[in-house]
């Protein structure tokens, strides 16, 4: 896909040329849908009749590797690549990920998730002990979720100093990027693996987006139900409680409510945003999928979601509740992506304090 600021469509674009030169071989297909070519305004481009992600999710190992090869002689086609074949692929990424570690560029992170290779995990080590794309070897790690991962963050904490300083934040904290912290020298996950995708405008609706929910106390704007379920929420989430929001004091930095019962609790002061938001009530359908599938937002095929990994825009945003100072849970989000806007809602929750913080990031 091209490489560009901003949402990136082009897996569901295709081209002429595909169907007239009659290719069938999909990773030939899927190099195309990459990499298209220049805007040329005598074609009719034409959408392919499946879209990347969809393909990704039906490739065989065999082709997973081809595809891989094909990548290696561009880094640009093997980052995106790499994307999909994490989000949206459950083949052995083993010769991708020693691809990228031959360019000593661990990245996209992602693509090391659930890595059980030994010797990709001791590459990634060596990339922190020559002190090159730390960063990057860090985040990688953390995907990994290798047995004595967490240990080894407590030790680099503990024992690396100048690693801390080179940072400017602790090594454990790169655990988040993969959604988990380390409390207590353990993990404590940060996103739940149950994921549902909010399917805007799909048959079968049972969750309303935006729902009016009174007015804000602190600035005197609408609020509203980010997610509101017909029903009970599934079961995974029965406990949650009402996602009730300021989309305004959301968009200025954070808005805090504490639920009791019936009873909602604003925290904060009011927000000093010039502009209100003004958007209609949508309704969505809950469609199981893997937790992981809009970790890069770029290609995901719909953001909105309850449960899951949340798909950061600009930078991790794991929030600190008020009330107890502990790290809250990420529990949805709600794309403007999906709806032909620009930017992402988020929803994080503090179960012991009763408490929701939602956020909000764009391009």
């Amino acid at each position: 896909m091209p490489r560009r600021h901003g949402r990136d469509t082009s897996p569901r674009t295709g081209w002429t040329s595909i169907a007239s030169r009659g290719v069938s071989d999909v990773v030939e297909i899927l190099r195309l849908l990459h990499t298209p070519p220049p805007s040329n305004p005598l074609e009719n481009q034409l959408p392919y009749p499946k879209s990347a992600a969809d393909l990704y999710r039906g490739l065989p190992d065999d082709d997973a590797r081809r595809l891989v090869a094909v990548a290696t002689r561009d880094h640009g086609l093997l980052r995106d690549v790499a994307v999909h074949l994490a989000c949206f692929s459950s083949v052995d990424r083993t010769p991708l990920q020693h691809a990228l570690l031959d360019r000593d560029h661990p990245h996209p992170a992602v693509a090391f998730r659930g890595s059980t290779s030994g010797e990709v995990v001791a590459r990634l080590g060596a990339l922190i002990a020559r002190a090159v794309q730390v960063d990057h070897a860090l985040s990688a790690l953390a995907w990994t979720r290798h047995e004595g991962l967490v240990r080894e963050f407590v030790d680099w904490t503990n024992t690396r100093p100048a690693l801390r300083r080179q940072l400017h934040i602790s090594p454990s904290d790169y655990a988040r990027v993969a959604g988990f912290e380390i409390e207590a020298e353990r993990a404590r996950e940060l996103t739940s693996p149950s994921c549902f995708q909010l399917r805007i405008g799909a048959e079968g609706a049972t969750a309303s987006l935006f729902e009016p929910a009174g007015t804000c106390p602190p600035c005197g704007r609408p609020a509203v139900h980010l997610v509101k379920f017909d029903a009970q929420a599934p079961d995974e989430f029965a406990s949650l409680p009402p996602l009730v929001t300021c989309l305004d004091c959301a968009t200025a930095d954070v808005a805090f409510v504490r639920l009791d019962g019936t009873r909602i609790e604003w925290l904060g002061d009011a927000c000093e945003r010039a502009e209100g938001w003004d958007l209609a009530p949508a309704r969505a359908a809950l469609v199981p999928r893997p937790a992981w599938e809009a970790v890069e937002w770029t290609c995901a095929d719909g953001v909105s979601q309850l449960g899951g990994h949340p798909s950061w825009i600009v930078d991790l945003d794991y929030r600190p509740c008020p009330g107890c100072a502990r790290t809250m849970r990420f529990v949805a989000q709600v794309g403007l992506e999906d709806l032909g806007g620009e930017g992402i809602f988020y929803a994080q929750h503090c179960e012991g304090c009763a408490i929701v913080g939602v956020t909000y990031q764009q391009t």
